[in-house]
């Protein structure tokens, strides 16, 4: 997707070569591919000094993350997959309820706490000195990979909007982030 640009993701790596292997041995399956994570997403919001909170991303404000209560809501995704294996086999599912800016993301943080928060860009090199150093290339690259080409790049529009329609087909819903943050916000 990148055309070599982005080389050391390995996690995304990891699984395309895993879905590649079983499509290419006729073994059928079903690939959920979960978002960014809320309790990430929520940890990166830092208190100032001030008390207003900052949202510290790699990106501009308009770049588009899809979000995923991963805790509540995988069961939802895996039990509308298994409830509808007509409809899913082979097929790749969306984990996420929907795909956000990094500016809603920071509007909607501060509608559900009632915190005053901003969003910050940051540069990569700034961005990686935030992280463990285990972690640090890989989750850089990952966050350069969502800026450019995008989380989900190469799925069929409206994919996202059809992965959620078949969790509430089946009687189940997405956790949004306000939410999430309802839940698990504490100061």
């Amino acid at each position: 997707m990148t055309k070599g640009r982005i080389t050391k993701v390995a996690h995304f790596d990891a699984k395309a070569k895993i879905e590649d292997y079983a499509r290419s041995q006729g073994v059928p399956g079903t690939y959920y591919l979960p978002a960014v994570f809320t309790t990430g997403v929520i940890q990166a919001f830092r208190k100032g000094p001030d008390g207003t909170y900052m949202y510290s991303l790699p990106f501009p404000e308009t770049t588009k993350l899809p979000l995923i209560d991963v805790v509540a809501d995988t069961g939802s995704f895996v039990s509308a997959v298994l409830l509808n294996l007509d409809k899913t086999l082979n097929k790749r599912i969306l984990g996420t309820s929907g795909n956000m800016t990094a500016a809603q993301i920071v509007r909607d943080f501060e509608e559900a706490t009632g915190k005053k928060a901003v969003f910050n860009q940051v540069t990569y090199e700034q961005f990686r000195s935030f992280l463990p150093p285990a972690l640090a290339t890989e989750i850089t690259e990952n966050f350069r990979y969502i800026e450019e080409p995008g989380y989900y790049a190469g799925e069929p529009a409206g994919a996202i909007e059809d992965s959620i329609k078949l969790v509430e087909d089946a009687g189940f819903k997405t956790t949004s982030w306000k939410e999430f943050l309802a839940a698990h916000f504490k100061e």
